[in-house]
């Protein structure tokens, strides 16, 4: 663990090698970049939990391993970034290029922010918990053979400004709620989206909408009713063109 225990930060700036080969390397406190290379082997975890860390651009990141944000938050300014494994579960994750998850993207808390592009490729992919979100007026892309299960329950998955790109063959199932915050949400579906939870509604916080684009197979699946727009003012506007 680096920095907190009873209250001591570490500064860190790299410029040359952090090589994390087993186990967990825990940024607990402070404030550090990186310009050099920074690499995750794997099975090995590098976590933010706590401090501030910014990976800049034209710098190294290689992650064979997991990179896990548990609180504090993480910056990834890479044009290209890919991840074995990714987990988010508190803190921020921001990300302005493009970032592959090969494995499994799992999120319970916390926040995906920036305008960059997150695209999963493996299907083992999880958005669970209540009120973690995603902002930023960035994308999510489901690729052709991957799949993301979202499962939000209390204050559901939130959409605070940000798009989730379904690719033709890629496969989303919604099997919480949905929250339609303030900002601009798309779902733009040309592969399989089934919604078999409660409902993609606006409940709490800054009235929301979102665009729902569907080229391909919308599903409702699964007992009871799965209600879209509206709870205290969120609106979803239906394009289909695809199957439901």
């Amino acid at each position: 663990q680096v920095g907190s225990g009873s209250g001591g930060s570490v500064t860190l700036a790299n410029s040359g090698t952090v090589d994390v080969q087993s186990g967990v390397l825990n940024y607990a406190s402070g404030t550090g970049s990186s310009t050099g290379t920074f690499s995750v082997a794997a099975g090995a975890t590098y976590q933010t939990g706590g401090a501030t860390m910014v990976f800049e651009a034209g710098s190294v990141l290689t992650a064979a391993g997991t990179v896990s944000i548990t609180s504090g938050s993480t910056t990834v300014n890479l044009a290209n970034f890919t991840a074995a494994n990714l987990s988010l579960s508190g803190g921020t994750l921001t990300a302005t290029g493009n970032l592959t998850v090969s494995g499994a993207y799992t999120q319970t808390g916390g926040t995906l922010n920036g305008g960059g592009t997150l695209t999963l490729t493996g299907t083992g992919n999880t958005w669970s918990g209540s009120f973690s979100t995603w902002t930023g007026d960035g994308t999510v892309v489901v690729a052709s053979g991957a799949a993301l299960t979202l499962s939000g329950t209390g204050g559901g998955n939130v959409f605070g400004g940000r798009t989730l790109q379904i690719d033709a063959g890629g496969d989303v199932t919604v099997s919480g709620r949905i929250e339609l915050d303030a900002g601009t949400n798309a779902i733009v579906n040309a592969g399989t989206l089934t919604l078999s939870g409660t409902e993609m509604t606006h409940l709490y916080s800054s009235v929301g909408t979102l665009a729902l684009t569907n080229s391909g197979t919308l599903v409702k699946a699964g007992a009871g009713t799965f209600q879209v727009g509206s709870g205290s003012g969120g609106s979803v506007t239906l394009a289909n063109s695809g199957t439901v």
